[in-house]
Formats: C-alpha cells, structure tokens, sequence
C-alpha cells in the first residue's frame, strides 16, 4: 500500500505558513481536494505527489506512507 500521508501534508503546509487554499491555488486543484489530503491517507497519484514535492521542495518519498496492503 503506497499513500499520501495526511500528516505530512499538514505539517508542510504549517511549515511553510500558507493556507490550504494557497495550495490548493498554487496546484490548481480544488479547496475541497486539499481538504480531504489533510484529513485522511488517500491514495497516491503521482501526477499529485510530483506536483506537491516541487511545491514543498521535497522527495516524493517524503510525501508517502508505505505499509501492507489492507486485507
């Protein structure tokens, strides 16, 4: 299982001072979208997790949570 991981998503946002909707701008996606990113694990979509990791200045790898797959 490779997912976004909510937290680190939250806490690049935090680290960087912006809002949800500056990213959410900045990546041209809806406010809505980067809401649920913050919220919960979602699956990984690397046209995304390339977008984010340029935005946060990052790895992808960085981004991601790696576990089983769920049962």
């Amino acid at each position: 299982m490779v997912r976004l991981s909510h937290k680190t998503i939250r806490n690049k946002i935090a680290e960087q001072n912006w809002t949800q909707e500056a990213v959410a701008e900045a990546l041209n996606i809806s406010d809505r979208h980067i809401r649920n990113l913050c919220k919960r694990d979602t699956n990984a979509y690397i046209a995304l997790c390339y977008n984010l990791s340029k935005l946060f200045g990052t790895t992808i790898e960085e981004l991601l949570e790696i576990g089983e797959a769920d049962k």
